[in-house]
């Protein structure tokens, strides 16, 4: 934008200004910043002719339109924003978007809104809270403006409120609601923004998201959705000690969330939005992810598992997507899923038994690793040793969880090599009593896995096939020789710091040594240990 265009928008009548802002915004309308604007106050001459017609209340609204068309233009540089942002023209924007608070509302109603200039200027205020950190907190500080988007919330239901106009509040609620933490408690208990939040979510699934709905209106309603779980999850990530109200509209979420999981042709975001909300819930709301049996309904049918089914295949896909991606993308994709399951299986046995089923049945593969394979349970394990640190423990936490925190049940399905991570950070090297809170036993191992258990490698977790004696024929001194040899060169790695060795403490951790053969201390003492261990019977049943 040169010196005679700004010079001609300034000088601009009304006749002649539309034609003008139209022909600027057409122009600019591919670009992403303006550095010819930020010498000699040329940004600050744009927007004081811009918001000479935005603050008019005579100017008519296609005239407002297209200022506002190109000032979202302009907004996309954040260079010198903070400069020209003013309470004023923030506050001016917030109202020609239609946000105002309750009391303003009985006072001046608008019973002729037009939704051009309310979308317009509402996309307006979504680049200027991105990108300028002075418009977000006079935009957080504006009681009109918290107030007004709650209160669109609640007019959703509306049939002349454009898809437009509720995309665009839910993408500038969503970014105040993300970098301004401070109106998120507010935006809760003040503004009753959860509640809206939900009923809103539940009347898409009636309206946009039924079976029946348009293709295109199914779209525009994953849209609107997709949009307020995200406003959702970053409100309820704040509620780290939700009151017995919170938790009663936390648990009216669950309950809605459960209906978005079973839903027919959905789309992978919106599933991923969910289970990250879910993620946040207390743990008394996960039973809400069942459906109790119905009046009337056979003994062994259960409860509904549908939505469980659709968490597990989620969970397929994104293993199956992340196999050969980089570590972000890993910790991106599967930390939610993961976080979710293992939450929701630790709070409710119905859940811990189904997805303990799906994922660890009993073991009759006991010739392979347990790593290898195909499986959801062999591709867990392998994540147990993934160089990604948050999956790697989520991983490993979702199994110990669904074997009850059982040490000895743990070892027996992933093999004690691939336990071990788990095991040295929670000091249960030396095994441990399960905790309180799980059922009672009964024995359910497989015939394959009882007739080979007694020949099973507890560090691979199978059965190895017989190895020839690398000893055979060796005299008794040159064993002696072999094994002093071998002493020697551990201990040069150990000085050299190639290798580390440890052996595990009264408390279950591992502690380094500083000769190797500190091994031999206490090793009558562990291997009693491990015989006391190996008798105890080591059972699956989820039984009662």
């Amino acid at each position: 934008m040169d010196t005679d265009q700004i010079n001609s928008l300034e000088n601009a009548g009304q006749e002649e200004i539309e034609k003008l802002l139209q022909s600027l915004a057409t122009q600019l309308g591919t670009c992403m910043t303006f550095p010819e604007l930020s010498a000699a106050g040329r940004r600050e001459r744009v927007w004081r002719a811009l918001f000479r017609w935005l603050e008019s209340e005579e100017t008519a609204s296609s005239v407002q339109t297209a200022a506002l068309a190109l000032l979202r233009i302009l907004t996309r540089d954040e260079d010198g924003l903070d400069r020209v942002v003013t309470s004023e023209r923030v506050d001016r924007l917030i109202a020609l978007a239609g946000l105002q608070t309750q009391e303003c509302m009985e006072q001046k109603p608008d019973n002729n809104p037009d939704y051009k200039v309310i979308e317009e200027a509402a996309k307006c205020m979504c680049n200027l809270c991105r990108q300028s950190g002075a418009a977000r907190r006079l935009a957080a500080a504006s009681a009109a403006c918290l107030q007004g988007l709650t209160l669109r919330l609640r007019a959703f239901r509306e049939p002349e409120l454009t898809h437009g106009v509720k995309l665009y509040s839910l993408k500038l609620l969503f970014l105040l609601s993300t970098l301004c933490p401070e109106i998120r408690l507010p935006l809760v208990h003040d503004h009753h923004g959860l509640t809206y939040m939900t009923e809103v979510l539940d009347m898409l699934l009636s309206t946009s998201l039924a079976s029946a709905a348009p293709d295109d209106e199914r779209a525009r309603g994953v849209e609107l959705a997709s949009e307020i779980l995200k406003v959702v999850y970053s409100v309820t990530h704040s509620l780290a000690s939700p009151d017995e109200e919170d938790e009663g509209h936390l648990m009216r979420l669950t309950e809605v969330l459960r209906e978005y999981l079973v839903l027919s042709n959905t789309t992978e975001d919106l599933t991923n939005f969910v289970v990250q909300v879910l993620t946040t819930v207390p743990s008394n709301c996960y039973p809400a992810l069942l459906v109790p049996e119905a009046p009337g309904a056979r003994p062994d049918s259960g409860d509904d598992t549908a939505a469980l089914d659709t968490v597990l295949h989620l969970l397929g896909v994104k293993l199956q997507q992340t196999q050969n991606l980089p570590a972000s993308c890993q910790r991106e994709q599967l930390t939610p899923i993961l976080a979710m399951m293992s939450y929701s299986s630790k709070a409710c046995r119905a859940i811990r038994r189904y997805f303990r089923a799906q994922i660890l049945p009993p073991r009759r593969d006991v010739l392979t690793r347990p790593e290898e394979g195909s499986s959801l349970r062999s591709q867990l394990i392998r994540l147990m040793t993934s160089p990604v640190s948050e999956v790697k423990v989520l991983a490993a936490h979702l199994l110990f969880v669904l074997c009850k925190e059982d040490v000895g049940r743990f070892v027996k399905y992933t093999g004690y090599g691939n336990a071990a991570g788990l095991l040295a950070a929670r000091g249960l090297m030396l095994g441990g009593p399960r905790p309180a809170g799980y059922s009672s036993d009964s024995d359910s191992d497989t015939e394959e896995y009882v007739r080979y258990q007694d020949s099973m490698d507890p560090v691979t977790g199978r059965v190895e096939p017989p190895r020839p004696d690398p000893m055979a024929g060796y005299s008794e001194e040159r064993k002696i020789h072999e094994a002093e040899k071998l002493v020697t060169l551990i201990n040069q790695s150990i000085d050299n710091g190639l290798i580390q060795p440890c052996r595990v403490g009264a408390d279950g951790k591992p502690h380094p040594i500083s000769h190797v053969l500190e091994l031999q201390e206490g090793a009558a003492a562990a291997a009693t240990g491990s015989s006391a261990g190996a008798a105890r019977p080591q059972t699956d049943s989820d039984s009662e």
